[in-house]
């Protein structure tokens, strides 16, 4: 995995990753709570409603994703998930286009 991300300092990310993976990944923990998120149907989940089902619509990320997972149950903590995978890395991955003349 690339760690060279230009001048932005990479270090905290990948330390919340490791984090992420020591305490969410290994141990079925939550990095935020005493939840235990990674559940099967919490994954299943938000496969079936947001992997699965696409919204090109218009309204911004957070409108579009409330209304995709609005039929899982409260206790598969899909929005949660979701929200942890988005936020993980939050930047552009399209590399800056210098200024032209």
């Amino acid at each position: 995995m690339s760690r060279f991300c230009g001048e932005i300092n990479t270090a905290p990310i990948l330390e919340a990753a490791r984090r992420w993976r020591d305490v969410a990944f290994l141990a079925d923990g939550s990095v935020f709570s005493d939840k235990n998120l990674w559940t099967i149907e919490g994954l299943e989940a938000l496969v079936k409603y947001f992997v699965q089902n696409p919204d090109a619509g218009t309204g911004n990320y957070i409108e579009k994703l409330r209304e995709q997972l609005a039929p899982t149950p409260r206790q598969s903590n899909s929005w949660q998930l979701m929200n942890w995978f988005m936020l993980l890395c939050p930047s552009t991955p399209l590399p800056r286009r210098s200024a032209r003349s």
